[in-house]
Order: structure tokens, then C-alpha cells, then sequence
């Protein structure tokens, strides 16, 4: 039976070595391990089973030394968990050194088991053990030599050792269905962690297992607790809804690996029924309603019909919407008593501002159970409503009476009024706090304002007839009552009105002017007609026109020649007394309308005060004559600035004293005379000059005479690409040849006539005239291969026959105007005729006649047969004078005629209409040509005066400069579009005027 035993208990060690140590040890052996202990939660000494790597090998720290260990003890548990009570177990005790030989285990089926292998000194003390679960397999016969070291087994203490704190049950004290959450400390306090740590539990009673009446809800644990380290273990225990009241011992035992007993530990938890009942539902008192900036209050009775008291009461009362209220706790028990009662009391402060309305609260109550101590919540707080107003408040928002009244008038006067209150206010009169203004009612009053409303009452308010003139302010006070409250109302400010008191405002003669302009253009843009208006009385009313008609009379219907337009403003403007308004008409002038006949304007309006309505009726007249007027400028930057080089330094914009202009159709080249340069402009569209002769640029001015410089000049003429300057100053005629095809400026001339060179610069070479030299030249012009020449200072006109065989120096072919070409005198030294020249100025040529603008003698002289013209010949026709003897000024008138001259410097044609610059006379006239027109025929047209007798600068003295004004113009040319370019001397310009 011992050898039997034996071999059992070598058979189970061997068995337990096999499957549950491989891998654990020193170098090459294995250190199984698990958890076990004393069970009494006091940290049991853990061992484990150690193969013996072989002799000589140390014991690792910790380990028992063997010689201690005298017997291994190994009891067999019939079951498969701690769990299991320990039924028929089997003890075997082996000695240490007598585990040599294999074991058997017969009769016992195969399965799990579980052993208890202990470690036992001589005195059978125990040193230490380990418990664990594996299978057996029945009939192992493999010799323990095989496995085990010849030194054998030896035990060591365990790295994992686990201790359990005490329980704590929060709370001690549960009531049925209440939960309580159970934990405490487990301490690791060997040398390697522990895994898989898990609980059981058991709960009992006076030894009864009352497991039953409760669910546990565990916190996971921590499934792995680290060498030193200790872990809160927790979970939840929640009482059955019939559980019966008393204490329940709690038994908690710690797990570790798989089923090892770690460690044990104990508590308690008390379970109670019912002792205190709050449930309400609350008696609440409250009132219905309260008003903004009062305080109501609010009672709460309190009912506890449990057994139990509570104690140390907090009690809350909460509004959904708590704006602008502010809860005060006047009242507060400290304590309701079983089966009794307590009431708490709360002010309500309404803030001023409070916003209307019902406003909903809740009571809320919690305290301690005083015989459990737990807290206690009411779950059925009390509710209730009060309904916030804020009493009628009368405010006078608005007082608005018309912007001004005449006194004596009845006027509206409308009055704003709000309730800032939520209850109605009744308004039942309203005062005048001034003497300015009586009121009636009459239906208005009285009149309902409902909270948190505005509105406003027209009332009639009569002006005192003694009230002063000026701005007056207006204040009045509604006298009402609130009729909720039965109060009595009354408000004022802070708003008031106020009113200009005026007088009434009438129109007399004298209080409309006309502002009349000097000419409209005939089929052109419109024109301003300004009319004034005064309103003379400054404490009048002011005037609105109820009716204003301009009226244009002619010798025919107006209507057929003019287009007016009213101004947009004309019936909306007024006139405020003490003051003149200006209204403007635009009226065009159509291609019908009459000129040089008086159109009348009649200017009529009727006035309405605007605050009584009364009417007054005044008109004014004038009078204009139809003219063309200039829609385009070159050299200022409008039509009516006149300020040499635009009052500043030159520029590629600005002239001084233009002379001479010429045009190719489109674009533009002037004389810009005192500036000593000529301008090349693509066209009027173009203000800025592209090209400039004379200057290196466009801002210097300086005079010279060399081959690039120009003094004076006092014409222009276009030859293809090239531009002819007459340098008047430099007494020569420069060419530059197809300077506009490429334009360089500053460039210097290309040939020179008049004098030997480029350099040279003196009247007729320096000695006497002949007809390779020219004396301060000034106009010219080119007729097909000839250049015409106005040699102005010797008195007459050269003809050089093919400009592009002539080189500098070159001598003319034809001397009109003089003998022959060595003769310098004016009228020939004597009386002017058909074939004598005093100062001529400019040249043109249409088909084969030549006109010299003769501008000493006041006319213009017509030279027919052009192309076969020799030297001195004798003109057959002649303008602005009625014979060829006649040189007087405006034929001797002493004043502009129609037929007259007075220094015609321009000329040019245009189809058959030729344009003469009568210079003195600030004009150009207009004729229709004809080479047979008898002397002094007159012309058609006049552009720059209104008129062909008035021949004033700029219209009049000291006018304003506009598009129809000229002064001095010099030079003129046309367009391909038939509009006429005026070189405009004095006013510093180069005027477009569009003809019809």
C-alpha cells in the first residue's frame, strides 16, 4: 500500500510538472507558477515546483532550501473548482528523497482534478504550497528519472502573493432596489505580477446563503495586478425589490491564474425598507399675477408621510424662463418630521425690466434620511404659474406738427404715445404745454393703448396769430388712467415736435430774373436758360411753382424751331424764404430755327405757398439770336477756360497764342506762336499733341534759329506726310518732309526758303528783297505741286510752282502784289487797287483761283486762273470792300458791318463755302463762293458773334468765354465732317464748330 501510494504521488508530481511548469526556471528549466494562500486573506506563503537544472546549480533567491523540506504532502479534492466542498479527498505524504521511480494512479478515471501539494518540515509544519487544476491520465507509467534531475524536487517561495483590504459598501445602508457599490484594496506584495485576477462571491445571513435576493454588477477588475502594486476592486450590488430588511455578510475570495485561492476578505451591508416619504406632490401658494419691480412670494407645503425625518432640508424653487427674477429663501425648517409637515417660504424681486408674461416654476426638496442617513430627493416636485405684468407706463414718443406753419393756419398735429406697461392705459385728453398751439380733439378721445403697444392721435392745432417767427418747440402731456390698476396716468416728453412759424409768402414783380444766354447753336446740343426765383420776405413761407412755362416766340411758331426741356426738379423745389433759386430749361435750337432774327423768351410762373396754399404769379423776358457754337476744344481743358498755356508751363495740352491751323480732315497742326513750336494732333478726340516742331519737347518754349528751332511762327501747311511751317520770326519757311509718317520731335527742318541755309535768320537775307527771300511770312498754303506764300513783311505773295524740286534757298516763280520781285512796298508805295497787297496775311486756292486775305487792307482779293498767274497780275474780285480803293476798316463805319473787314488773317474753303478769320472783328463770316461775286457781296453766315453787326471779343466786354465766343482768331481750316477749326489767338485755343 506505501509503494502504491508512492507511485500515485510520483505519478501526480510528474503530471503536474509536465503540464503546467514548461519553460520556467534558470537556463534551460522551467519555473512553473500559480497563486494559492492561507485562505484566512493573510498573505499565504505560495510555492511552486522547481526542476533542478543540475548539480552544482545554485538555489535561485527565494527558493526553500531542501534540506528544510522533509516530507511533500498531496491531497486529491473530488471536484473541479475551489467552489466545490472538498468531499473524499485523499492525503498522501511522500518523503523527498523517495520520488525517484514512475507512478500509477489505477482505478481513477481520466478528467480534471484538483491537488494540493504542500511543502511539510520534520515537525510536518507547512512551509508552503500550491493548488492547481490539470487532467489525469490513467496508467502514465514514463520513469520520473526521465523528467527529473537525480537531485530532485525542490520548492521556492512564489513571486505572486496577493492580500485583500477591507470592504467598503457605499452606502452601509440600502432600502430594496437601491444599489450599493462594494469595494476594497488588493495588494500584490510578491515579486511577479499576477494575471487573470477575477472574484467570487457570496452573501449570507445568520448563515443562510442569501445570494439570491441580489445582482451584482461588477466593475471589471484589473485582470493583471503588477509586483508592489495594489488595486481597488469594485462592483455593484443592487438589492431585489422584495428583499427583507436586515444585515448581509458579504464573502469576497480573490482568484488568481486558474482557481488558485489569492486571498479572502469580508464585509457588510445593511438593508433597510422605506423610512422617509417626500414623494408630494407639494402644496404650492402663490398669486396669479405680480407686477415688474415688485416681489411677490411663494409657500411651499411640505408633507413626509414616512416614518423616518429628514433632516438638514434644501429647497429650491427654479423658473424655466428666471430672467430678470431673483429668488430670495425667506423661511427654511431645517427638518420635516415623520408623518408631518413644514412649509418654505420664497420672495420673488421682479426686476423693472422684466419681460411680460406667464412664467412657470418648480419646487424641488432634498435632504438625509436621519435614520439611515441617506439622502432623500422628493420625486414629485410641487409646480405653479404667475402671471408677470408691468403696470401702464405713458410716454409721449413723437410730437410732429407740419415743418412749418403761417400763423393763423390750422394744421395736424400727430402725437406718438406708447405704453411701456403690459396693462391697457386709457388716454383721455391731451394739454399743450405751450402757448404756440391750440388743440381739439374731437373723436380721438379718449383712446385704449394696450400694453407694450404704440400708437399715435392727429389731433387739429390752430397757430396763434401772435406766435414769433421762427423755430418753435411743441410739448404736450396725455392725461389718462391704467385700467387695471385704477391709476391715474399722465406723460410727457421725452420727445417734442417743433415748427417754423412763418408768414404768408406771395411773388411781386422784380422777384423772377432771366438769366439770358447769348446764342444757342443752331442744331446743336442744348443749352442751359437759367430763370431766378427770390422768395424776398426771410420769415415767409416757402414757395412751390404750380405751374412754370418757358414761352420762345419767333416770326414763326416757336414750336417748329426749338425743343425745350423742363428741369425734373421745376414742381418740387421750393423756395424758402429770404432766398433766390435757380431753375435751368435746356433748349435746343432745331436745323429751322431763324438766325440772325430775334428769338423772344418768356420765363411765367405761378407760386403756391406751401403751407396756406396761396398764389402768386410773376414772368420775365429776354431775347437771343441762333449761331454754331464749338462742341470740341484743343489747348484748354473746356469751353470756357481762356489762360494761356492753361496758367501753367507748356505742355502737350496747352498754346499760347495760337496763329495758324491746318487740317488734313482728321487730324489737326497749329502755329503755337509765343511758345515758338508747332503742334501735330491726330484729332480733336485726341487733346494731347503726338508731335511737336520747334522744342526738343513739350514743355519748353524758348525762340531760335537754328535748323530745329522756330520763332514766332505764323503758319502751317500739310504737304503728304510733310508739314510747312512759315517761321515768321525766323523770316524763312521750313520743310520737314514726311514728318508725319514718322513723327520725331525736335526734329530739324529738311529745306529752307527765304534764306541761304538753315542758320540763317534776318528779314530778306540781310540786304534787299528779291524773290529768293521772304520778310516776317505768315500764311501759306499748298495747290497741288505750288506752295503759296503771304510774304507779309515785303507786301505780297509768292508762288513757287513744284515744291518737290525746290531746295533751300530756291527762288520763286510768281511775285503778286508788287512790280516785280525786288519791290518791298505797301500798295506799291501808293494807293491800294486790284493789284497791290499792304501786310497780307493768309492765301487759299480753290479750283484754279487764288484768294489772298489782304489783311492791311481790310479785304480779301480774288485772283482767278491760278495755274497761269505771272508776276503782278491784278485780281478781279474782292471782299469786304465795295471797291479796290476802299481800305478803311469795316468800310469806314466805324463799326462791324455785314460786307466788312477789319484784318482778315484766316482763309479757307470748303466745297463753295469759303471761311474768312476777320480777326478784329472776333469773327469768321461764312460766304457761298463765287469767282464772279461782285465787290462787297455779304455773307451767309458768321460764326463767334450773334449777329453780323456785333463784332465784340467774346461777345461782350469782359464775357464769359463759352463756345460761341472768339477773340482774335487768326487762323481756320476744316474737316472732312464740313466742321470748321478756328485758331482762336487770344483765348489760347483751337475751337471745332460742327456746321449744319
Amino acid at each position: 500500500m506505501y509503494l502504491q501510494l508512492r507511485s500515485t504521488l510520483v505519478c501526480l508530481i510528474l503530471i503536474l510538472l509536465l503540464v503546467t511548469l514548461p519553460g520556467c526556471g534558470g537556463e534551460g528549466a522551467g519555473d512553473g507558477r500559480s497563486s494559492g494562500g492561507s485562505g484566512d486573506g493573510s498573505g499565504a506563503v505560495n510555492v511552486g515546483v522547481v526542476i533542478n537544472p543540475g548539480p552544482g546549480t545554485p538555489i535561485p533567491p527565494g527558493g526553500l532550501d531542501v534540506n528544510a523540506v522533509r516530507f511533500i504532502r498531496l491531497t486529491v479534492l473530488n471536484g473541479a473548482t475551489l467552489a466545490d466542498a472538498p468531499l473524499a479527498s485523499t492525503s498522501i505524504d511522500l518523503l523527498v528523497d523517495e520520488v525517484r521511480e514512475p507512478l500509477l494512479l489505477p482505478g481513477v478515471p481520466a478528467g480534471e482534478y484538483l491537488f494540493l501539494l504542500q511543502a511539510l518540515d520534520a515537525n510536518e509544519a507547512v512551509l508552503g504550497q500550491d493548488t492547481r487544476l490539470f487532467p489525469l491520465v490513467p496508467g502514465l507509467t514514463t520513469p520520473i528519472d526521465s523528467v527529473v534531475d537525480p537531485e530532485g524536487i525542490r520548492f521556492r517561495f512564489r513571486g505572486v502573493v496577493l492580500q485583500a483590504g477591507p470592504v467598503t459598501a457605499t452606502p452601509p445602508v440600502i432600502r430594496p432596489g437601491q444599489t450599493a457599490v462594494i469595494s476594497f484594496d488588493t495588494t500584490n506584495t510578491g515579486d511577479e505580477s499576477a494575471s487573470n485576477v477575477r472574484l467570487r462571491i457570496s452573501l449570507t445571513r445568520g448563515g443562510a446563503d442569501v445570494s439570491a435576493l441580489f445582482s451584482a454588477a461588477a466593475t471589471p477588475p484589473s485582470t493583471r495586478i503588477p509586483a508592489g502594486d495594489t488595486r481597488k476592486l469594485s462592483f455593484g450590488l443592487t438589492a431585489a425589490g422584495g428583499a427583507a430588511p436586515g444585515p448581509v455578510s458579504l464573502n469576497i475570495t480573490v482568484l488568481e491564474g486558474a482557481g488558485n485561492v489569492g486571498a479572502i476578505t469580508t464585509g457588510a451591508l445593511q438593508l433597510n425598507p422605506t423610512l422617509v416619504d417626500i414623494s408630494g406632490p407639494f402644496a404650492v401658494t402663490a398669486q396669479a399675477m405680480a407686477f415688474a419691480g415688485e416681489t411677490f412670494r411663494v409657500s411651499v407645503a411640505v408633507s413626509n408621510t414616512g416614518q423616518a425625518e429628514v433632516r438638514t432640508v434644501v429647497t429650491d424653487l427654479v423658473f424655466t424662463d428666471p430672467s430678470g427674477l431673483t429668488v430670495t429663501k425667506v423661511s427654511h425648517p431645517d427638518r420635516v418630521p415623520g408623518t408631518g409637515s413644514a412649509t418654505f417660504n420664497f420672495d420673488v424681486a421682479i426686476a423693472a425690466g422684466a419681460a411680460t408674461g406667464s412664467r412657470t416654476f418648480a419646487v424641488t426638496l432634498s435632504g438625509v434620511d436621519s435614520s439611515t442617513g441617506l439622502a432623500v430627493t422628493a420625486n414629485r416636485p410641487g409646480s405653479g404659474t404667475v402671471l408677470l405684468e408691468r403696470a401702464a407706463v405713458l410716454t409721449v414718443t413723437s410730437v410732429v406738427a407740419p415743418p412749418s406753419v403761417n400763423r393763423g393756419q390750422s394744421v395736424p398735429i400727430t402725437i406718438g404715445l406708447s405704453n411701456s406697461g403690459s396693462t391697457v392705459a386709457r388716454i383721455e385728453s391731451i394739454v399743450p404745454l405751450s402757448g404756440l398751439l391750440t388743440l381739439q380733439g374731437g373723436a380721438a378721445l379718449p383712446f385704449d393703448l394696450p400694453g407694450g403697444g404704440s400708437s399715435t392721435l392727429t389731433l387739429t392745432g390752430a397757430t396763434a396769430q401772435t406766435a414769433p417767427f421762427g423755430t418753435s418747440a411743441i410739448q404736450v402731456e396725455a392725461l389718462g388712467r391704467d385700467l387695471t390698476r385704477g391709476n391715474a396716468l399722465t406723460a410727457s416728453g421725452p420727445a417734442s415736435g417743433s415748427t417754423l412759424v412763418q408768414t404768408t409768402a406771395t411773388l411781386s414783380l422784380g422777384d423772377l430774373g432771366l438769366e439770358n444766354p447769348f446764342g444757342i447753336d443752331s442744331a446743336g446740343p442744348a443749352i442751359p436758360v437759367t430763370f431766378a426765383v427770390t422768395n424776398r420776405n426771410p420769415n415767409g413761407a416757402a414757395l412751390r411753382f404750380s405751374q412754370a412755362r418757358l414761352t420762345l416766340t419767333t416770326a414763326s411758331p416757336a414750336d417748329s424751331h426749338y425743343r425745350v426741356t423742363a428741369p425734373p426738379d421745376l414742381m418740387t423745389r421750393s423756395i424758402a424764404g429770404g432766398t433766390t433759386e435757380r431753375f435751368v430749361f435746356q433748349v435746343a435750337a432745331l436745323a429751322t430755327a431763324p438766325r440772325f432774327a430775334t428769338t423772344f423768351l418768356q420765363v411765367s410762373v405761378t407760386a403756391v405757398d406751401q403751407n396756406d396754399g396761396t398764389t402768386s404769379a410773376v414772368s420775365a423776358t429776354g431775347a437771343w439770336f441762333v449761331r454754331e457754337a464749338a462742341d470740341r476744344v484743343l489747348g484748354q481743358t473746356d469751353l470756357r477756360s481762356s489762360a494761356p498755356n492753361r496758367s501753367a508751363i507748356p505742355s502737350a495740352s496747352s498754346m499760347n497764342l495760337p496763329l495758324a491751323v491746318v487740317s488734313d480732315g482728321t487730324g489737326v497742326v497749329v502755329a503755337d506762336s509765343r511758345n515758338n513750336r508747332v503742334l501735330a494732333f491726330d484729332s480733336f478726340a485726341a487733346p494731347a499733341a503726338t508731335l511737336v516742331l520747334g522744342q526738343a519737347g513739350f514743355t519748353t518754349s524758348g525762340s531760335g534759329g537754328g535748323a530745329s528751332d522756330l520763332r514766332d511762327p505764323g503758319g502751317v501747311a500739310i504737304q503728304g506726310t510733310g508739314i510747312l511751317v512759315a517761321d515768321t520770326g525766323n523770316n524763312r519757311i521750313v520743310i520737314h518732309d514726311g514728318v508725319l509718317a514718322a513723327p520725331v520731335s525736335g526734329r530739324p527742318g529738311d529745306r529752307f526758303l527765304g534764306q541761304p541755309d538753315g542758320v540763317s535768320t534776318s528779314p530778306n537775307r540781310g540786304g534787299l528783297v528779291a524773290v529768293n527771300t521772304l520778310s516776317a511770312p505768315t500764311g501759306l498754303t499748298m495747290a497741288g505741286a505750288s506752295l503759296v506764300v503771304a510774304d507779309t513783311g515785303n507786301h505780297r505773295v509768292l508762288i513757287f510752282r513744284d515744291l518737290a524740286v525746290l531746295a533751300t534757298g530756291a527762288s520763286a516763280d510768281v511775285v503778286l502784289g508788287q512790280a516785280n520781285g525786288t519791290v518791298a512796298l505797301s500798295n506799291r508805295g501808293g494807293t491800294a487797287g486790284a493789284e497791290t497787297l499792304s501786310s497780307p496775311a493768309a492765301v487759299a486756292v480753290t479750283g484754279d483761283t487764288l484768294l489772298v486775305a489782304d489783311s492791311g487792307n481790310n479785304r480779301v482779293l480774288i485772283f482767278p486762273g491760278f495755274a497761269t498767274l505771272t508776276s503782278g497780275a491784278a485780281a478781279t474780285g474782292v471782299l469786304g470792300k465795295a471797291s479796290f480803293t476802299d481800305t478803311s476798316p469795316d468800310n469806314g463805319a466805324g463799326q462791324t458791318v455785314p460786307t466788312g473787314l477789319n484784318r482778315p488773317e484766316g482763309l479757307v474753303f470748303f466745297g463753295d463755302r469759303l471761311y474768312i478769320a476777320d480777326t478784329v472783328n472776333n469773327r469768321v463770316v461764312e460766304h457761298v463762293f463765287n469767282v464772279s461775286s461782285p465787290p462787297g457781296a455779304a455773307p451767309v453766315s458768321v460764326l463767334g458773334q450773334r449777329n453780323l453787326v456785333e463784332g465784340t471779343a467774346n461777345n461782350a466786354v469782359f464775357a464769359p468765354v463759352d463756345g460761341f465766343s472768339l477773340f482774335a482768331p487768326s487762323g481756320v481750316a476744316t474737316l472732312t465732317s464740313g466742321a470748321v477749326v478756328v485758331a482762336d489767338t487770344v483765348n489760347h485755343r483751337v475751337l471745332r464748330i460742327p456746321r449744319p
